[in-house]
């Protein structure tokens, strides 16, 4: 029997909406500004933006728990 590796690529919403406006905005279909044909770039990038910054701050909260509880634990006997 042979194995048959699949993996599943492609593009996702954000990228196929990307060259639709590139594509409109070139044939001059659009008269939109670079800024909002490059919207779904942007928004990419400030939705991956968000997510780190969320994380590293839950990071930082768990972290300072653990660290008041220790501490609390170690100056009660």
């Amino acid at each position: 029997m042979s194995e048959k590796s699949t993996t599943a690529g492609g593009l996702g919403f954000a990228s196929v909406l990307q060259i639709v406006f590139i594509v409109l905005k070139l044939c001059n279909v659009i008269h939109w500004s670079w800024w909002w044909v490059l919207s779904p770039t942007w928004i990419q990038i400030l939705i991956f933006i968000l997510i780190v910054l969320i994380l590293l701050i839950v990071s930082g909260i768990k972290e300072a728990t653990r660290k008041s509880y220790t501490n609390k634990k170690h100056t009660r006997h």
